[in-house]
C-alpha cells in the first residue's frame, strides 16, 4: 500500500510524464512551455496559501518549511501542459500580428490574487470555488478582446481535464480511494459534489477545466501571438 504522503506527489510525476512527451513531441515549442511552466512554479505554492485553509490539507512527500516541492512540480507541469496542449494535439504553431495585452494579463494577476484574498478571508467563500469563477471570468474577458481564441480556450479546458482525470481516477478511486474523504476540508458539506461513481470532487474537475481556459490562451493574449496550422513542409521539421 502507497503512503498517503506520495501520492499528490505521484500526480505529479505523471504530469511530468505528459510534460517531456510534449517536449519531445513539439521541439518547436520548448520555449513556451519552459516560459508557461516556470510561472506555474510560483503559482503553484501560491495558491496552496488559501486551499490549505479552507480546500483540502493533504500529506506532502517533499515538504520544506511553508513549501512544498510537490506544489511546484504540479504548478510547473499542469501550467505548461494546459498553455501548450492545443498546439500539439492540434499541429498549430505561433505567429505575430495580434495585438498584445501583457500589462492587463498583469492586472488580471494582481486582481485575482485581491479578489481572493477578500472572498476568501473576509467573505468566507470557498477559495477553490472564488479561483474557478475568476479563471472562467478572465479568459471571457480576454476572448471578447481576442474572439479567434475562443476555440483555442474551450479545447484547451477539456484537454487539460482530460490529461488530469485518468490520472485522478488511477491515484484517488484506485489505489487511495480513502484519500479525497481523508483529507478534503469540504467533506459533508452542501459543495461535496462528487464525481458520478468516483470519490474525486467535482470542484477539482471544474478547477482544471477553468484553469485550461484560462492558461491555454495567456501566453498569445499577453504576447500578441496568434495559432495557424502548421504546413505540410513544418510539420516534418518539427516531427
Amino acid at each position: 500500500m502507497i503512503h498517503d504522503k506520495y501520492i499528490y506527489f505521484l500526480f505529479g510525476v505523471a504530469l511530468l510524464a505528459v510534460w517531456v512527451t510534449l517536449w519531445m513531441v513539439r521541439p518547436d515549442m520548448r520555449q513556451k512551455l519552459w516560459r508557461t511552466s516556470a510561472a506555474g512554479i510560483f503559482a503553484g505554492p501560491l495558491a496552496e496559501y488559501w486551499y490549505l485553509r479552507d480546500y483540502w490539507r493533504p500529506p506532502m512527500f517533499l515538504e520544506i518549511g511553508p513549501v512544498t516541492l510537490d506544489d511546484c512540480l504540479v504548478g510547473f507541469c499542469i501550467t505548461g501542459i494546459a498553455a501548450t496542449i492545443y498546439d500539439v494535439v492540434f499541429r498549430v504553431r505561433l505567429d505575430s500580428g495580434a495585438p498584445r495585452y501583457k500589462m492587463t494579463f498583469l492586472l488580471f494577476f494582481l486582481v485575482g490574487l485581491i479578489v481572493l484574498t477578500i472572498f476568501s478571508r473576509l467573505l468566507d467563500f470557498n477559495s477553490m470555488l472564488i479561483s474557478s469563477v475568476g479563471f472562467l471570468v478572465f479568459a471571457a474577458i480576454m476572448i471578447s478582446k481576442r474572439p479567434d481564441l475562443l476555440a483555442v480556450s474551450v479545447w484547451s479546458g477539456v484537454l487539460c481535464l482530460a490529461v488530469v482525470l485518468p490520472i485522478y481516477i488511477v491515484l484517488f478511486d484506485v489505489v487511495a480511494p480513502h484519500y479525497w474523504p481523508t483529507y478534503n476540508q469540504l467533506t459533508g458539506t452542501m459543495v461535496d459534489v462528487k464525481l458520478p461513481g468516483s470519490s474525486i470532487p467535482l470542484l477539482e474537475a471544474t478547477w482544471y477545466f477553468s484553469w485550461g481556459l484560462l492558461a491555454g490562451i495567456g501566453y498569445e493574449f499577453a504576447g500578441g501571438r496568434r495559432k495557424v496550422p502548421l504546413q505540410p513542409s513544418e510539420m516534418e521539421a518539427v516531427a
